[in-house]
């Protein structure tokens, strides 16, 4: 299990075009399909959605994300 961030470091989002998207400070993969991505980030968590979702770079802490993104929502809680 990957090591689970301060909230004080937070997460950094940079969406260029609405096809690529990169996320910095995530502790976890929750979700991966080709219309849904949810990842972890202290105790929240990131939904992406759109279309032809592709996960093209995964590391400890950073997703890249290519397709076309469309939606991008916290929610404080995590569920399940």
């Amino acid at each position: 299990m990957l090591k689970k961030l301060p909230r004080s470091e937070g997460v950094y989002i940079e969406w260029r075009n609405g096809n690529r998207l990169l996320a910095e400070g995530i502790d976890s993969l929750l979700e991966y399909g080709e219309e849904r991505v949810a990842v972890g980030a202290g105790d929240r968590r990131i939904v992406f959605e759109g279309d032809a979702l592709e996960m093209t770079f995964l590391s400890e802490n950073r997703i890249v994300l290519e397709g076309e993104i469309r939606v991008v929502r916290y929610e404080t809680e995590r569920e399940g």
